[in-house]
């Protein structure tokens, strides 16, 4: 009967092409950027093919070498925590990036080793010790499972070529043109990848079915790609989701913001604060804008394409000061400083409204849209700048009115709008400022009945049979009640309706004052919608806000003692990665990472040459092929297992020495009287400080030896020897 050994796969058997895995670390070395080091590493690992020169590295040395990896992961880990603290997208990059690296040493080795391959109880530190309990139990161990690395190295080098890729050129650049779509569009490094997967794959396969197989590696890529692109587009609106579950009202991306509208249960805001503001001169805001619309469809506000596009925004000698309009720091009449923590590539700043500098931004773009929407791509994740107002020219941060963009109406709301602009019966001659006054008085007005909830309706009953939008049934007399997006977007169309051009604007209110630091705290219940009026008479965009100021007391909560802990947590840690950025911090905390990654380093490669020179104790046997045989491992008891095996009391794998005995002599009560001083002397011989004499040895051989003669009397067989 063949032994579950034989039916696991033999992963030794899967060895790498020759020359693959150099070939592809140049091609890392050189999207890269790092073309010396990628060919000084492939050469390295593919010269054990031109020349003899082997090691016999043991088990034990293999883990040794793996320990070098992980000290080398954590050193890594150090420089990132310690030393420059990056957004989490930079850190799985930079770890994504290097790992070729990291890896390296492990790689070597089994090149140049003459032993057998690694086995997979290296990576498990667990499966470490549990081999080593299951030893000084005396339990039967399993010679581990092995596998040569090549392909999985290929994998990890393939994983890199991901993150080094992104500004490699498409297939249609070649050619001379922007092509983006079809196979214009695949990224030349895709092709490239492709084109080793299959070289990695043609391995396996017979000459005879190489065209068959290129066939349908192609067809595959091809697919992939096109799914690829699927699953990005499902990412990013999962991802989108999510946090719009997560705050209630979603995230601005600068390009659309959907509402709630529709939407059936409470309205839940996370209290989790965002920002934290300090007003350094002038009067306190406010509101903060963070991203203005201009068109409403089917309960979103988005910006036409047209409109949509972002344009940079100088950076003033690499200083970190970003000018929307000439400006002196002096001339400023109102400065706010703003600090908070970024979890995504791209962030939206919450400004002023005529916000002319943004300075001490750490950031590698800063990004304008033509209604003053500000979109950064921070360098870390702790993020920190300050704002300057204006004054700013017209439409240097917000373009001025547009016939087409700022009056629109969508033929869905254009009935109950209207009907309720009559309302209002305002003269024709009446100017801007007096029909937005009209607007918020209108919903300002008790008679009115206006008022501010955050449960959200969907169609009841009373709705059946009406063609009556969202925004339509807020307005009706047995509706208008609802939060910040029904009161903002109505006010846009009605002061659209009444020929005042108006945009919709998210963003927070300056309410919640931390007394004890002096800053405020925009926290997600902060998040806030209103209106974006212009004012003819002073030729300027101002704010127009209808929703009941009751809102805040409304949204309101206390925090739990977990989310307290995790705000003063996420505060402690925002502080400590500004101040560690911090130029006067001193000369200590600048070299502090090279200290402690040194340190460590110095510490894994002293144990791991230590290990490779110590001398092994007499009495311990050194095998090229195998690990050090532990003191004991030649007792003549194993000898007596295998005869005993042999008439079929087998001991099992995970069965300690004293319960396989405890059964023998349940079956055989006849073998006690033997049995009992054998397991003795063995548990002596393998775990005793002191040891056995050699007389003791040798008595202990003959027990063994005449136990086995009587086992062969009672099967009335030749044990073979």
């Amino acid at each position: 009967m063949p032994s579950p050994e034989s039916d696991r796969l033999d992963w030794t058997r899967f060895q790498a092409p020759p020359y693959l895995l150099g070939t592809t670390l140049v091609l890392w070395g050189i999207l890269s950027g790092h073309v010396v080091f990628g060919v000084v590493t492939a050469m390295l690992l593919e010269s054990h093919r031109w020349t003899k020169w082997r090691w016999p590295f043991t088990d034990q040395d293999y883990i040794r070498v793996w320990n070098l990896c992980v000290a080398l992961f954590l050193i890594v880990a150090v420089f990132q925590v310690v030393g420059q603290e990056l957004g989490r997208w930079q850190i799985t990059r930079a770890f994504q990036t290097w790992m070729p690296i990291l890896l390296f040493p492990m790689m070597w080795t089994e090149a140049f080793s003459s032993g057998r391959p690694v086995p997979l109880i290296t990576f498990s530190l667990v499966a470490r010790r549990k081999r080593i309990f299951d030893e000084r139990a005396g339990r039967r161990l399993q010679e581990p499972r092995r596998a040569r690395l090549g392909y999985f190295y290929f994998g990890v080098l393939l994983l890199s070529l991901g993150a080094v890729a992104q500004k490699s050129a498409n297939v249609g650049e070649w050619f001379g043109h922007q092509q983006r779509s079809g196979w214009g569009g695949v990224n030349s490094v895709y092709l490239a990848a492709t084109a080793l997967l299959g070289w990695a794959l043609l391995a396996f396969i017979p000459k005879r079915r190489w065209l068959m197989a290129a066939l349908a590696l192609l067809l595959g890529c091809y697919l992939g790609h096109h799914v690829h692109g699927g699953l990005r587009l499902l990412h990013g609106i999962v991802e989108t989701k999510t946090m719009e579950w997560l705050t209630g009202r979603g995230r601005s991306d600068g390009k659309s913001s959907r509402t709630s509208f529709g939407e059936v249960g409470e309205l839940k805001l996370s209290p989790k604060v965002f920002w934290r503001v300090r007003v350094v001169e002038g009067e306190v805001p406010r509101l903060l804008p963070e991203a203005i619309y201009h068109h409403y469809r089917d309960r979103q506000w988005f910006n036409e394409n047209r409109f949509a596009s972002f344009s940079e925004v100088t950076e003033a000698e690499n200083q970190k000061q970003w000018e929307i309009d000439q400006l002196s720091t002096v001339d400023s009449k109102r400065v706010l400083e703003l600090r908070g923590r970024i979890k995504d590539r791209t962030v939206l700043l919450p400004r002023m409204d005529n916000t002319a500098l943004v300075y001490d931004l750490d950031a590698s773009l800063l990004q304008k849209n033509i209604f003053g929407t500000l979109r950064a791509h921070p360098t870390y994740s702790s993020l920190f700048y300050t704002l300057y107002d204006g004054p700013v020219a017209q439409g240097k941060l917000e373009r001025n009115p547009h016939a087409q963009m700022d009056y629109h109406i969508s033929k869905r709301e254009v009935a109950d709008i209207q009907r309720v602009a009559r309302s209002l019966e305002l003269a024709e001659e009446a100017t801007p400022r007096e029909r937005i006054q009209a607007v918020e008085q209108f919903f300002s007005d008790p008679a009115n009945g206006f008022r501010y909830t955050k449960w959200l309706r969907g169609y009841g009953l009373s709705d059946l049979g009406k063609k009556r939008t969202h925004l339509g049934r807020f307005l009706s007399p047995e509706g208008r009640a609802g939060h910040c997006e029904y009161y903002a977007t109505t006010t846009v169309l009605l002061l659209r309706a009444l020929g005042v051009p108006a945009r919709y604007v998210v963003g927070y209110a300056l309410e919640e004052r931390d007394e004890e630091r002096g800053e405020y705290l925009l926290r997600g219940t902060h998040r806030h919608a209103w209106v974006r009026a212009w004012d003819e008479e002073v030729k300027a965009w101002v704010n127009v806000d209808t929703t009941p100021s009751d809102w805040l007391a409304v949204e309101r909560a206390s925090l739990s003692p977990v989310e307290a802990f995790l705000e003063k947590w996420d505060r402690w840690m925002l502080s400590w990665n500004l101040w560690r950025r911090a130029d006067d911090k001193g000369l200590l905390w600048t070299i502090l990472p090279l200290l402690l990654a040194g340190g460590l380093l110095i510490v894994v490669v002293l144990r791991l040459v230590r290990g490779l020179r110590k001398r092994r104790t007499p009495g311990m046997e050194r095998d090229p092929h195998t690990e050090v045989t532990r003191h004991g491992m030649d007792s003549a008891w194993f000898t007596l297992e295998n005869d005993l095996a042999h008439h079929g009391n087998a001991r099992q794998p995970s069965q300690s020495v004293h319960a396989w005995t405890e059964a023998l002599m349940a079956r055989h009560p006849h073998w006690r009287d033997r049995l009992v001083p054998l397991v003795d002397w063995h548990y002596r011989y393998r775990f005793d400080p002191e040891g056995v004499s050699v007389a003791e040895q040798r008595e202990f051989r003959e027990a063994v030896d005449a136990f086995k003669r009587a086992l062969e009397l009672e099967s009335g067989q030749q044990v073979p020897k």
